[in-house]
């Protein structure tokens, strides 16, 4: 567990560089099959790997994807809603992530929605947070003018796809990003971007929302509590089993 306060940022000759921080949770991605991965998963990828110049969709299933094999099969879901609306799949970084298997006993204490209240870091989210978002701030971190610029270019390939806990961990991404730049502006005695403004730029696509998520705000949010709704008949509808 991991406090809001918690120091992740040092420079290093005059250079502000993000410490990156291993916890139990995973993302693969989606990739072509063939015959040495008949899948066409590729687990445990690094930031390195992706490409924040063209499309991203991280999904981020319920409390139930726990592994490779079933974070493998909610990609494969989304991948198929995601055709029914148009993207071209063939240009899209289809990425998904895996938790611990006990976080629905890790979190039910711990979540708290209340923007008003102190919380603690999930470290599972934070593996996450760390893969996707790290790479982006860089950018900020380097260069506060320009930077900007690049960060808002990145952010706007990122889409999060998420269905029941997973929308808890959307915006609980949101959140930490929020936080992030606050403090590494108030560290390099820069103005504080508008936020809001800054993480609107992301879209978040959410499958059957956990209650109290109402309260991320920033991002497009686009909710429906189907994989039916407005996406035509025939596709399987997850349920949200999560509470």
């Amino acid at each position: 567990m991991r406090t809001v306060e918690e120091d992740r940022f040092h420079s290093f000759g005059g250079i502000w560089v993000i410490k990156h921080i291993e916890y139990d949770s995973h993302v693969g991605k989606r990739i072509a099959r063939t015959e040495e991965n008949i899948y066409g998963w590729e687990k445990n990828i690094v930031s390195s790997k992706i490409d924040f110049r063209n499309p991203i969709v991280l999904c981020l299933g319920g409390a139930g994807i726990d592994d490779d094999k079933s974070a493998n099969g909610f990609a494969k879901l989304t991948q198929g809603l995601l055709g029914r609306t148009g993207f071209n799949n063939s240009e899209i970084q289809l990425l998904s992530a895996s938790y611990p298997k006990d976080v629905q006993k890790l979190s039910e204490e711990r979540i708290k929605f209340s923007r008003n209240e102190p919380r603690e870091r999930e470290d599972y989210i934070f593996n996450i947070y760390d893969l996707l978002f790290s790479p982006i701030i860089k950018m900020y971190m380097q260069d506060p003018v320009n930077g900007l610029k690049s960060m808002k270019s990145s952010l706007r390939n990122i889409t999060l796809f998420s269905h029941c806990h997973g929308s808890f961990v959307a915006c609980e991404l949101i959140n930490y990003f929020k936080e992030d730049i606050k403090k590494i502006s108030q560290m390099l005695d820069v103005p504080v971007p508008d936020l809001n403004d800054l993480t609107s730029e992301i879209t978040s696509i959410m499958l059957s929302p956990r209650d109290g998520v109402q309260n991320c705000y920033g991002p497009l949010n686009i909710g429906f509590t189907m994989a039916s709704d407005n996406l035509g008949g025939g596709v399987r509808k997850p349920v949200c089993k999560d509470t």
